[in-house]
């Protein structure tokens, strides 16, 4: 029934139960399991400092991010511009993707997948997760029904949402 399953994370804790559930449905079906990441040029240094300390990132990551604090010393911050809201070097941003896909395929060679296949790409998580769906020719998305997105996605909708109503296949989401 299905050959190809797309499994969308994000390091949330509902792409994780999201990652058991595909993991456990690939296995069932000896299916190809394509796990995608989209990097996100919003991850603020702030969240990729968190995520260091709970991580081991390479060397060159942690010299990207001080190079980063380095520069930002002694600037004052403005009404509107917090530590918070500064973008996190693409190294960094580079590094969680894989932490992310790394973390979801052990879990999935745990639920005994035969066949995983990582993929990052930077751009907009739907439109991305829909991209890889179709490129991938895919028989099943699973998703987690929220993410790690930003305010933006209670205005816009929820990538799932948009996956949802866009895919050209059948959809799981998983809370």
């Amino acid at each position: 029934m299905f050959k190809r399953i797309l499994l969308a994370v994000d390091g949330s804790a509902h792409a994780a139960r999201a990652t058991e559930t595909a993991a456990d449905i690939a296995a069932a079906f000896d299916a190809e399991l394509v796990l995608v990441n989209v990097l996100s040029v919003s991850v603020s240094l702030e969240e990729i400092e968190r995520r260091v300390e709970a991580h081991s990132f390479p060397q060159s990551v942690k010299e990207d991010m001080q190079n980063m604090r380095d520069t930002l010393k002694g600037r004052p911050a403005s009404g509107t511009v917090t530590y918070a809201h500064i973008p996190a070097p693409w190294s960094a941003i580079a590094a969680l993707g894989e932490q992310i896909l790394g973390d979801a395929d052990r879990v999935a060679k745990g639920r005994k997948v035969a066949r995983v296949t990582r993929v990052a790409v930077p751009g907009h998580p739907a439109q991305e997760i829909l991209d890889q769906a179709t490129k991938r020719n895919v028989d099943l998305i699973v998703m987690g029904t929220r993410g790690l997105t930003d305010i933006g996605a209670l205005v816009l909708g929820s990538v799932s949402h948009k996956v949802i109503h866009l895919a050209k296949c059948p959809c799981l989401t998983v809370k």
